[in-house]
């Protein structure tokens, strides 16, 4: 026995609304999962799409910071229409670290009024 199902194609409208989605839940319950679900269809729509982990954000921007580039990789991780950054708060952020998020977060939002 065969079992297929259609489903109807996701829209990921919350791109075109510029709108933004939060997982809020306890260890294990699949919010990992649904984020890069989230992200594969991005992907299969051609919409551009990055997955991260939080902490590794946050030290690459540290980093690039240190080098005088932290412009350019901010500007780039702003640009992405589904930015997805998983394990928020899983891990103490050094004040450092919560500015240069802060200001893609700003940043993100501040393009999203615009465009």
């Amino acid at each position: 026995m065969t079992w297929t199902r259609n489903f109807p194609p996701c829209t990921l409208r919350f791109t075109q609304e510029n709108q933004n989605i939060l997982f809020i839940g306890t260890f294990g319950v699949g919010k990992t999962h649904l984020a890069t679900a989230i992200g594969i269809e991005g992907c299969k729509q051609g919409i551009s799409t990055q997955f991260i982990r939080c902490s590794d954000l946050i030290n690459k921007l540290q980093t690039v910071q240190v080098q005088g580039r932290s412009e350019g990789v901010l500007r780039r991780y702003a640009r992405f229409q589904i930015l997805i950054i998983d394990e928020i708060g899983y891990l103490p952020i050094e004040s450092v670290g919560a500015k240069l998020f802060f200001q893609l977060i700003e940043r993100r939002y501040e393009r999203k009024l615009v465009g």
